[in-house]
């Protein structure tokens, strides 16, 4: 690990943007520019992940602090937090493109609700999929957000109170995903509350592939139920119920196989179903509701998958 200081800070910024990259080059200028473009004092570090395009390249042009060489997303956020020196911390990420107005917006929602309620540490606001069409525009119309005080939230849009956050350390063991479920339900577990904001939207750059996203749904599975373990007094019960019940119909229908053939067809399409019926509630044309129902349908079983084998295999 090697921390490249390009710019110095004549004073204390008031926010340090903290944006983790590994071969980030097609969304990497596009997120910093819209960084740049935030009225607000802030210095901006960019903590890469072993890149072999250009990232590194452009982000020494382009940002204050460059840390290199950090092999786990855990690892990366820890050091982005240490080596940051703004009175708040934003974690943006690279794919994530945030509108002119955000950092003033965010902080002054932030600071207003820390008056009301001491233990608000962190907000965070609702996310897009773009380009917005095809797969990207169906779940922009099906997605619902969850808003107001929670005990997690988008850790790739959100900002924290440095002080605060800088007391915990997040667990070294996740090195895939859910290093931003562990930070809140760390804070979560300490009182502090989380808030989401509906009424700002940042830009989410996704390009759905439904092989590449089957595997991710899969080892996100096996981070979350190993997450919800350790955090299980505050950890979210009806999040991972839903997991637990595409599992449960899983299992009943291989036992009762020899006897009705036709439930173990209903457990393999019952998430294509529930995807279906989603799409069908928000004004989606049938033939848009099929893909998507087929592309969420299996990531979601490739999700649960993950989920059941971190809970029987992958004990910490």
């Amino acid at each position: 690990m090697n921390v490249l200081e390009l710019k110095s800070q004549k004073r204390t910024p008031e926010i340090s943007f903290i944006v983790l990259t590994k071969n980030s080059m097609k969304t990497l200028p596009r997120c910093i520019r819209a960084i740049k473009k935030q009225r607000i004092s802030k210095e901006i570090i960019v903590v890469d992940g072993n890149s072999t395009d250009n990232t590194r390249r452009y982000a020494k042009s382009h940002v204050d602090k460059l840390i290199i060489d950090v092999d786990s997303l855990s690892l990366a956020r820890n050091l982005g937090m240490l080596y940051s020196s703004g009175r708040y911390i934003s974690f943006i990420d690279s794919d994530i493109v945030i509108p002119d107005n955000w950092a003033t917006h965010m902080l002054d929602l932030l600071k207003g609700l820390r008056k009301h309620y001491s233990k608000l540490v962190s907000v965070s606001s609702e996310y897009i999929r773009c380009p917005d069409k095809d797969l990207n525009k169906t779940w922009n119309k099906v997605h619902k957000p969850k808003v107001g005080f929670c005990n997690s939230g988008y850790m790739q849009s959100s900002i924290f109170v440095a002080d605060i956050a800088k007391q915990f350390i997040i667990d070294a063991n996740r090195d895939y995903s859910g290093e931003d479920l562990d930070l809140f339900y760390q804070m979560s577990e300490r009182g502090y509350m989380h808030y989401v904001d509906g009424n700002m939207e940042v830009r989410h750059y996704v390009y759905p592939n439904i092989i590449k996203d089957s595997i991710k749904s899969y080892l996100y599975g096996i981070d979350f139920a190993n997450v919800c373990r350790k955090h299980k007094k505050v950890s979210d019960g009806k999040s991972l119920s839903f997991r637990y019940f595409i599992i449960m119909t899983w299992v009943l229908g291989i036992f009762a196989l020899s006897f009705f053939e036709s439930l173990l067809a209903y457990t393999f399409i019952f998430p294509y179903l529930v995807a279906l019926l989603f799409s069908f509630g928000n004004d989606v044309g049938f033939t848009d509701s099929l893909k998507f129902a087929i592309y969420s349908g299996t990531l979601m079983h490739f999700h649960a998958y993950g989920v059941f084998v971190g809970m029987v295999m992958f004990r910490e």
